[in-house]
Protein backbone atom coordinates (compact mmCIF):
# COMPACT_ATOMS: atom_id res chain seq x y z
CA UNK A 1 0.00 0.00 0.00
CA UNK A 2 1.26 3.52 -0.70
CA UNK A 3 2.14 6.30 1.69
CA UNK A 4 -0.78 8.68 2.35
CA UNK A 5 -0.51 12.27 1.26
CA UNK A 6 -2.58 15.36 1.94
CA UNK A 7 -4.55 16.92 -0.87
CA UNK A 8 -3.71 20.45 -1.99
CA UNK A 9 -6.10 22.71 -3.87
CA UNK A 10 -5.48 26.27 -5.00
CA UNK A 11 -7.63 29.37 -4.90
CA UNK A 12 -7.08 32.29 -7.25
CA UNK A 13 -9.00 35.53 -6.67
CA UNK A 14 -8.63 38.27 -9.28
CA UNK A 15 -11.46 40.49 -8.03
CA UNK A 16 -11.07 44.06 -6.78
CA UNK A 17 -14.01 43.99 -4.38
CA UNK A 18 -16.89 42.03 -2.90
CA UNK A 19 -17.12 38.59 -1.34
CA UNK A 20 -17.17 34.95 -2.39
CA UNK A 21 -18.17 31.64 -0.83
CA UNK A 22 -16.51 28.25 -1.02
CA UNK A 23 -18.48 25.01 -1.07
CA UNK A 24 -17.19 21.68 0.18
CA UNK A 25 -19.69 19.13 -1.05
CA UNK A 26 -23.11 20.36 0.07
CA UNK A 27 -21.69 22.71 2.74
CA UNK A 28 -20.99 26.37 2.03
CA UNK A 29 -18.87 28.88 3.93
CA UNK A 30 -20.01 32.26 5.12
CA UNK A 31 -19.05 35.14 2.83
CA UNK A 32 -15.28 35.63 2.49
CA UNK A 33 -13.82 39.03 1.52
CA UNK A 34 -12.07 39.19 -1.86
CA UNK A 35 -8.84 40.17 -0.08
CA UNK A 36 -9.19 37.80 2.89
CA UNK A 37 -6.10 36.62 4.73
CA UNK A 38 -5.19 32.94 4.72
CA UNK A 39 -6.33 32.81 8.36
CA UNK A 40 -9.78 34.14 7.42
CA UNK A 41 -10.14 31.63 4.57
CA UNK A 42 -9.03 28.79 6.87
CA UNK A 43 -11.49 29.91 9.57
CA UNK A 44 -14.36 29.93 7.06
CA UNK A 45 -13.51 26.44 5.80
CA UNK A 46 -12.80 24.99 9.25
CA UNK A 47 -16.23 26.21 10.39
CA UNK A 48 -17.82 23.66 8.05
CA UNK A 49 -18.91 20.52 9.94
CA UNK A 50 -17.11 18.18 7.51
CA UNK A 51 -13.80 19.97 8.00
CA UNK A 52 -14.04 21.16 11.61
CA UNK A 53 -12.18 22.00 13.64
CA UNK A 54 -8.81 22.07 11.84
CA UNK A 55 -9.30 20.23 8.56
CA UNK A 56 -7.48 22.70 6.32
CA UNK A 57 -4.41 24.86 6.38
CA UNK A 58 -4.26 27.86 4.06
CA UNK A 59 -0.98 29.32 2.83
CA UNK A 60 -0.64 32.71 1.16
CA UNK A 61 0.71 32.92 -2.34
CA UNK A 62 -0.32 33.35 -5.89
CA UNK A 63 -2.37 31.21 -5.98
CA UNK A 64 -3.39 30.62 -2.37
CA UNK A 65 -2.81 26.98 -1.35
CA UNK A 66 -5.40 25.05 0.67
CA UNK A 67 -4.09 21.83 2.24
CA UNK A 68 -6.55 19.28 3.61
CA UNK A 69 -5.00 17.80 6.73
CA UNK A 70 -5.85 15.92 9.88
CA UNK A 71 -7.05 12.38 10.43
CA UNK A 72 -9.75 12.41 7.76
CA UNK A 73 -7.55 14.01 5.09
CA UNK A 74 -5.79 10.77 4.30
CA UNK A 75 -8.78 8.49 4.27
CA UNK A 76 -11.03 9.90 1.59
CA UNK A 77 -10.91 11.87 -1.63
CA UNK A 78 -11.92 15.50 -1.30
CA UNK A 79 -14.36 17.22 -3.62
CA UNK A 80 -12.93 20.15 -5.54
CA UNK A 81 -13.91 23.31 -3.69
CA UNK A 82 -16.58 25.14 -5.67
CA UNK A 83 -16.62 28.94 -5.75
CA UNK A 84 -19.68 31.17 -5.69
CA UNK A 85 -18.17 34.36 -7.12
CA UNK A 86 -21.51 36.08 -7.81
CA UNK A 87 -20.83 38.81 -5.21
CA UNK A 88 -17.34 39.67 -6.46
CA UNK A 89 -16.64 42.78 -8.51
CA UNK A 90 -13.83 43.49 -10.95
CA UNK A 91 -12.81 39.85 -11.40
CA UNK A 92 -13.57 36.32 -10.30
CA UNK A 93 -12.32 33.42 -8.17
CA UNK A 94 -11.37 29.89 -9.25
CA UNK A 95 -10.11 26.70 -7.64
CA UNK A 96 -7.97 23.84 -8.91
CA UNK A 97 -6.61 20.56 -7.55
CA UNK A 98 -2.81 20.50 -7.61
CA UNK A 99 -2.04 17.44 -5.48
CA UNK A 100 -4.64 14.72 -5.24
CA UNK A 101 -5.05 13.20 -1.80
CA UNK A 102 -4.04 9.59 -1.51
CA UNK A 103 -5.16 7.11 1.09
CA UNK A 104 -2.66 4.56 2.16
CA UNK A 105 -0.79 2.88 4.93
CA UNK A 106 1.34 5.35 6.88
CA UNK A 107 5.08 4.76 6.88
CA UNK A 108 6.55 2.95 9.86
CA UNK A 109 7.04 5.30 12.78
CA UNK A 110 8.46 5.27 16.24
CA UNK A 111 5.77 3.03 17.74
CA UNK A 112 5.34 0.53 14.92
CA UNK A 113 7.44 -2.57 14.59
CA UNK A 114 8.32 -4.06 11.21
CA UNK A 115 8.63 -7.81 10.72
CA UNK A 116 11.59 -9.17 12.59
CA UNK A 117 10.84 -7.15 15.73
CA UNK A 118 13.27 -4.29 15.09
CA UNK A 119 11.98 -0.81 15.69
CA UNK A 120 12.42 1.71 12.90
CA UNK A 121 13.10 5.23 14.13
CA UNK A 122 12.19 8.30 12.08
CA UNK A 123 15.09 10.12 10.39
CA UNK A 124 16.55 13.05 12.18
Amino acid sequence: MSTPRDEVQTLTVTATGGTFRLSYGAEQTAAIAYNATPAAIAAALNALPSLAPHGVRVVAGSPTRIRFKGPTARHRPHPLLAVDASSLTGGTATTARTVAGQAGKPPLGLHQRPRGGQQKLPPG
